[in-house]
């Protein structure tokens, strides 16, 4: 019986959970996935769902406190990519979010609100802890090597 042999590739960022640090955040994933060989539409999903996940913490996570971090750990095992967005902000379970009812949404024309669903839309997995004093979310996306990272 021969051993199994993963490859694992880590990278980490932390920055203030200030507007105004967000495009490090884009550049940071989109270097991750160049150096990992992932896909361009793997990478946009990232993009999309860190975008999203981020600005919620630097326009919610904070208020009424002095503003902290936001600390980004991607890790590509194998033929997934995990990602775990920690912020030290308010208690927020990502979890408690109801699916939107979009034919109401439509009708009403209402704007914003459906950034979670997309990432739960874009992403295999995506969960929530609170650990301590910090919101882990975690997000998991498989990817096909043979056939994604051409």
């Amino acid at each position: 019986m021969g051993l199994k042999s993963k490859k694992t590739s880590q990278s980490r960022l932390v920055i203030p959970a200030e507007a105004r640090y967000l495009p490090k955040i884009r550049d940071f994933a989109a270097e991750y996935a160049k150096k990992n060989g992932l896909s361009r539409t793997k990478l946009n999903s990232l993009r999309i769902s860190l975008d999203e996940i981020c600005s919620n913490i630097v326009l919610y996570a904070y208020e009424g406190m002095e503003t902290g971090d936001i600390e980004v750990d991607i890790r590509k095992d194998d033929d997934r990519v995990i990602v775990k967005i920690i912020d030290t902000g308010i208690k927020f379970d990502y979890s408690t979010i109801e699916p939107p009812d979009l034919e109401k949404y439509i009708n009403e024309k209402k704007r914003g609100g459906l950034g979670f669903h997309l990432v739960k839309k874009l992403n295999d997995e995506v969960s929530y802890r609170r650990i301590g004093d910090q919101n882990v979310l975690t997000i998991l996306t498989r990817v096909r090597e043979s056939a994604e990272s051409a």
